[in-house]
């Protein structure tokens, strides 16, 4: 186990997972920096991620997005840019009201995609 062969492969592993990570921080600032740059005001819904990650099949891909992350970077530089980011609460909603006139859709299936 102390050989120096191990810990140059120890070494060699860690480098590579050190630009997994540099690479996917990377892309994280270069979308929330576009996202802040584009608008005047972000909402988004406060997800309940830790829950989410219980479902086995999703878990590694929801793990690997970072929407943490994603959201605490907007969040920072939406108010370093003074501009508004408001985390709208899991259970709005915001898909069973209308944008124009704000009526609200009493049951909302998952197999409606539009509804007016």
């Amino acid at each position: 186990k102390g050989s120096r062969r191990r810990e140059k492969a120890r070494r060699r592993l860690a480098r590579a997972h050190k630009r997994v990570a540099n690479a996917r921080t990377d892309n994280l600032h270069k979308v929330s920096s576009r996202l802040v740059n584009e608008s005047q005001a972000l909402a988004a819904e406060s997800l309940r991620i830790i829950n989410m990650l219980k479902n086995h099949h999703l878990a590694e891909s929801i793990a690997d997005a970072a929407w943490g992350e994603l959201l605490r970077m907007i969040a920072y530089k939406m108010k370093r840019e003074g501009k508004y980011f408001i985390q709208i609460d899991t259970f709005y909603p915001s898909s069973k009201t209308c944008s124009c006139c704000g009526f609200k859709l009493e049951k909302l299936d998952l197999a409606t995609r539009e509804w007016t």
